[in-house]
């Protein structure tokens, strides 16, 4: 079984928009049970993209 490819579609986002996801990324990364640090992690790296 292998990965397929999937298309995203590409939004703009406000500075704010592009903030709030940032900052409800992290809250999730910290606030969310069972998650371990590879988890916590990869979250932040994807909301480092938001700041």
């Amino acid at each position: 079984m292998g990965f397929t490819k999937t298309k995203f579609k590409t939004i703009k986002l406000t500075e704010g928009d592009a903030i709030f996801v940032h900052m409800v990324l992290r809250m999730y990364a910290q606030q969310t049970p069972g998650l371990d640090s590879d988890d916590k992690a990869e979250i932040k790296q994807v909301a480092a993209k938001f700041k």
